[in-house]
C-alpha cells in the first residue's frame, strides 16, 4: 500500500528510537494491522495489550501465522511522540492502525489545532474508546461482524467521524455499570459487613467525559436504583426472583443500596442537584484518587469504584473491603483487593468484529468491494456485545449469576434507559444523576423477561 509521504516528511524522517519502540520479526506481514498503543507498554493488562491481542488471534485466525510482533510502543504521551509513532507505522506497511485510547486525540482527532489527523494517514484508522463524533444519535443502520466464536455480533452506527478513513469505536458502559450496580448490591446484601446494617457503594471519576467515565458512574447509579425498586417482593418478577435465589437470599427481605462521591451518602434517586466535581479526582493519575477514595471511607463504603484506571490501586490501599474495577478484568491486575466485579470494555472483542469489517489482510479501503466496509468506514459505531462485567477467577460474581441478571432485564427497555442518558444536553454527571429514577422506572417497568 501507498506510504503516508506527507506524514513522514513532516517529521523528517528523523525519528531518535528513544522516542518509540517498533516491534518487528519475521513473522511480520505487509497490510496488517498493527497497534499503537496508548503512550503505554503493548503488556499493560489493559487497553494496548487487549487490542494486540485482538490483532494476533485476527491474523491467526486468517493465516494461520502466530504474529506477537505487530505494534508499535509510544514513548510518551505528547503529539510529537504520537506522530513519530504513527510514522513508524506507515514504514511497516500497516493497512490498519489500531488505536486504543483517547490519549490519541491530540493527534488523531486532530483537536487544540493538532499539526496531524487521521487524514495524514493513507491507511484505514481504527479508533477504540474516542471518536471525533459527540452527537451519539443512532442512526438505525447497522451490520453484522462475526466475532472469534463465529457467531455474530450487531454493530450499530450512531454517527459519522471527521475523516473518511477514521472508524471511532465507543463503548455503552452505562449498560455494563447496571449490571454491575445490581451485582453489587446482591453481594452486598449477602456480605456487608458495616456495623451500620448500611449497604453503600462509593464512587467517583477521574476527570469529567460524558461518553467514557460519567456513564460508568450513571449506570451503577441507576442499577441500585433497580435493586431498592425490586426490593419490594411484590414488584419482583418471575426472572428476579430467579436472580435473588442464586444469591441464597430472601426475596421478603432485601435492603436497599446507598450511594456516595465521598460527600454526601444518598439513595440513587436522591442524588440530585450535587456539584459535579464532587464526583471526580480532577486526574488519572496512581495516587491522585487517594483523597476521594478516604473520603468514600469517611462515608462507611463496602465497595468503592474509581473510574480513573490505575486509581483502583488507590481504592485498594484506602481499605475499602470491596472493589469494582473498570475497563478491563482488573482483578487479574492486582494481586490485593477483594473484587466484586469490573466494569469491562470489551477492547478485545470490538477490535476484532471492526477488524473483521474492514479485512486490514485484503483489500486497500478505497478499493473495498464488501458491502460492510463501505458501510462503517468513517463512521462512529458501538454494540452492546462491547460492554459487560466481568465474572468467575478472582471476582466474587460468577458467570451463571450475570447471566441471571441479564435474564431479568428487558433488552429493550435498557435501551430505552440508554437512550436516557444519550438524550441528555448536559454533559455535567450531576445533571445525568438528575435522570436515574426515570431510567431505573422505564426498566422496571412492563419488563419482559428474556436473554439480553
Amino acid at each position: 500500500m501507498k506510504k503516508n509521504i506527507s506524514l513522514l516528511m513532516a517529521i523528517g524522517l528523523i525519528m531518535p528510537m528513544a522516542t518509540m519502540v517498533i516491534s518487528c520479526g519475521n513473522e511480520v506481514l505487509p497490510d496488517k494491522p498493527i497497534v499503537v498503543t496508548d503512550s503505554g507498554k503493548v503488556n499493560d493488562k489493559s487497553f494496548n495489550e487487549s487490542a494486540f491481542n485482538s490483532v494476533n488471534q485476527f491474523i491467526f485466525d486468517r493465516t494461520g501465522i502466530k504474529s506477537s510482533h505487530n505494534y508499535v510502543e509510544t514513548a510518551a504521551n505528547n503529539p510529537e511522540a504520537f506522530r513519530n509513532a504513527y510514522a513508524a507505522t506507515s514504514l511497516l506497511q500497516a493497512s490498519t492502525f489500531i488505536l486504543p485510547g483517547f490519549n490519541h486525540a491530540n493527534t488523531i482527532g486532530g483537536y487544540q489545532g493538532a499539526t496531524s489527523t487521521a487524514a495524514d494517514i493513507d491507511a484505514n484508522v481504527i479508533w477504540i474508546d474516542s471518536s471525533t463524533d459527540s452527537s451519539y444519535v443512532d442512526s438505525g443502520k447497522s451490520v453484522l461482524a462475526t466475532n472469534p466464536d463465529g457467531d455474530k455480533d450487531e454493530i450499530n452506527i450512531i454517527g459519522n467521524e471527521q475523516y473518511d478513513n477514521l472508524i471511532g469505536i465507543t463503548f455503552n458502559t452505562d449498560l455494563a455499570g447496571i449490571y454491575a450496580g445490581i451485582a453489587t448490591a446482591a453481594y452486598l446484601n449477602l456480605n456487608d459487613i458495616n456495623v451500620t446494617s448500611e449497604h453503600v457503594i462509593g464512587m467517583f471519576g477521574g476527570m469529567p467525559n460524558k461518553y467514557s467515565v460519567n456513564n460508568f458512574l450513571w449506570g451503577i447509579a441507576v442499577g441500585a436504583r433497580i435493586w431498592n425498586i425490586y426490593t419490594d417482593a411484590e414488584k419482583q418478577t418471575d426472572s428476579w426472583k430467579e436472580l435473588i435465589e442464586s444469591f441464597n437470599l430472601d426475596a421478603n427481605k432485601l435492603e436497599p443500596i446507598l450511594i456516595t462521591n465521598g460527600i454526601s451518602k444518598f439513595l440513587p434517586e436522591k442524588a440530585l442537584n450535587t456539584n459535579n466535581m464532587d464526583w471526580f479526582s480532577g486526574n488519572f493519575d496512581v495516587g491522585g484518587g487517594t483523597a476521594k477514595a478516604n473520603q468514600l471511607i469517611s462515608q462507611k463504603t463496602d465497595a468503592g469504584i474509581a473510574v480513573a484506571g490505575p486509581q483502583t490501586l488507590d481504592i485498594i490501599n484506602s481499605g475499602i473491603p470491596y472493589i469494582l474495577g473498570v475497563d478491563t478484568d482488573q482483578s487479574e491486575l492486582y494481586s490485593a483487593g477483594n473484587f466484586i466485579t469490573s466494569v469491562e470494555k470489551n477492547i478485545y472483542l470490538a477490535a476484532y468484529d471492526v477488524m473483521n469489517l474492514v479485512d486490514p489482510l485484503g483489500v486497500d479501503y478505497n478499493n473495498s468491494d464488501t458491502s460492510a466496509t463501505k458501510e462503517i468506514l468513517g463512521k462512529h459505531v458501538t454494540s452492546n456485545k462491547w460492554s459487560a462485567i466481568s465474572t468467575d477467577g478472582k471476582n466474587k460474581i460468577t458467570s451463571t449469576e450475570y447471566d441471571l441478571i441479564l435474564k431479568a432485564l428487558d433488552p429493550e427497555k435498557l435501551q430505552d434507559a440508554h437512550q436516557i442518558y444519550l438524550d441528555l444536553d448536559s454533559f455535567l454527571l450531576s445533571d445525568a444523576m438528575n435522570k436515574v429514577s426515570d431510567a431505573a422506572n422505564v426498566i422496571t417497568s412492563s419488563t419482559n423477561e428474556g436473554s439480553y
